[in-house]
């Protein structure tokens, strides 16, 4: 197997599809980060609400009707509560 650094992968596909440095692509790929990184934040919240031994009921009980700014940053990431 040939061992191959990641710039010179990246710097061949660059040569092979020269739209992945296009804005549209970078844009696209920040979406799917996003996406991802919100994905992940909800299963770290799911583990840690059960390593408490809480129900999604007793979470959405203790936060009220309208949980605070900072309670939904946690758990959505300041960007996506609205």
């Amino acid at each position: 197997m040939t061992v191959r650094r990641w710039s010179d992968v990246k710097a061949d596909a660059m040569a092979r599809q020269p739209w992945l440095a296009s804005a549209e692509a970078k844009a696209a790929r920040a979406e799917i980060r996003a996406e991802n990184l919100g994905r992940i934040r909800g299963h770290e919240l799911a583990e840690m609400r059960k390593s408490a031994g809480l129900t999604q009921a007793d979470v959405a009980r203790a936060l009220g009707p309208d949980p605070p700014p900072a309670a939904r940053s946690a758990a959505f990431g300041p960007e996506q509560h609205a």
